[in-house]
């Protein structure tokens, strides 16, 4: 690209023209929705945010352009079974939770909830909610259980299906 990736997401001469894409529900215990991503979104993300092939289930919200700023990362349709589900794909956005965790964010934030009944369900919750989603994702796709379990064994398999946020059992913090 002519442009620096760091600016890929701010071009003002390729805004998005799409209308808003089809909402997916998916649903287990509860239902989610998310935006689907149209191909443009997926060509904007690969070839003009990441610069590599992703495989994106669903897009969030978006830029001032219109370029979205994160994505829901299908965990079996890639290379290998991944736990993380939700990545940005902004490169102004990537480079500021660079710098705030090179800043100790991390642990901060760990400490922070530690330090706090609420936020410490909240974050059991979130970690709970991110393992309903996989699941579902991947109970869905045809021959998706089995495909985990192949690659990972029946042990491994239930572990990872039941891990939370970037395959973080619930209950542990950084």
């Amino acid at each position: 690209p002519t442009a620096p990736v760091l600016f890929a997401c701010c071009d003002d001469e390729q805004k998005l023209g799409e209308e808003s894409s089809q909402l997916v529900v998916i649903t287990g215990d509860e239902y989610y929705s998310y935006e689907t991503p149209s191909s443009r979104d997926i060509k904007c993300i690969e070839e003009r945010q990441l610069e590599h092939k992703v495989q994106a289930f669903a897009v969030g919200q978006r830029c001032r352009h219109g370029f979205p700023q994160a994505f829901g990362f299908h965990p079996i349709l890639g290379k290998k079974v991944t736990s993380g589900l939700f990545r940005l794909s902004c490169p102004l956005l990537v480079q500021a939770i660079d710098k705030w965790e090179n800043e100790g964010a991390v642990r901060e934030m760990s400490d922070m909830v530690r330090a706090s009944d609420k936020m410490s369900l909240n974050y059991v919750e979130a970690n709970r909610r991110t393992a309903a989603i996989r699941r579902d994702i991947i109970e869905r796709h045809e021959g998706g259980l089995e495909m985990v379990r192949a690659k990972l064994g029946p042990y491994n398999a239930e572990q990872y299906m039941s891990s939370g946020i970037a395959g973080i059992p619930a209950e542990h913090t950084w």
